[in-house]
């Protein structure tokens, strides 16, 4: 079947979307709220430019001890105290999961800052909110008005069982 150009060029597409349940920040939602932040597929452009986080995190330091010249140490770690990188460089992982969410929260807008706050603070919820994420952009957007489901199907434990893909996944891998 050869690929259909002018239908992938016309076709229309959304993020996918589902909702991260966050019991850890029940306190930050209103009575009667559930706990969820609702997160979406990153798009390509955000995908890159969480890698540009990435590529900018590593060269901060290098880059503020050339700037600092010889001026000693206690220069060096000033300047970074004062940019709020305290001499320690953040994990490239960490860069990009703090981009992942700030981008990727649909139902609330986050900063970097208050990324970086809700990993430091609320690990669980930060890493539920990146992993769901990281799922969702990875299964790409979906055509306009087709199902965006990416939840778990009813009467499936797990969303992973019940799916097409796993079946036949599950059937490749036991005939090796």
């Amino acid at each position: 079947m050869p690929f259909e150009i002018e239908k992938f060029r016309t076709t229309e597409y959304e993020r996918r979307t589902d909702p991260v349940p966050v019991p850890a920040l029940a306190g930050f939602f209103e009575d009667g709220e559930k706990p969820e932040i609702v997160v979406q597929s990153l798009t390509g452009p955000e995908v890159y430019r969480a890698e540009q986080r990435v590529a900018a995190n590593k060269s901060i330091e290098t880059l503020v001890k050339k700037l600092a010249g010889g001026n000693g140490a206690e220069a060096v770690d000033a300047v970074l105290d004062a940019m709020g990188v305290s001499g320690t460089s953040v994990p490239d992982a960490l860069a990009k999961a703090i981009a992942y969410v700030e981008f990727g929260c649909q139902s609330i807008d986050l900063t970097q800052s208050d990324a970086v706050r809700l990993a430091e603070y609320h690990i669980d919820s930060f890493l539920s909110l990146f992993n769901k994420i990281n799922s969702l952009t990875a299964l790409g957007h979906v055509p306009l008005g087709e199902s965006n489901a990416s939840g778990a199907t009813p009467g499936c434990e797990t969303p992973s069982s019940c799916a097409p893909e796993a079946s036949q996944a599950d059937s490749a891998s036991s005939s090796k």
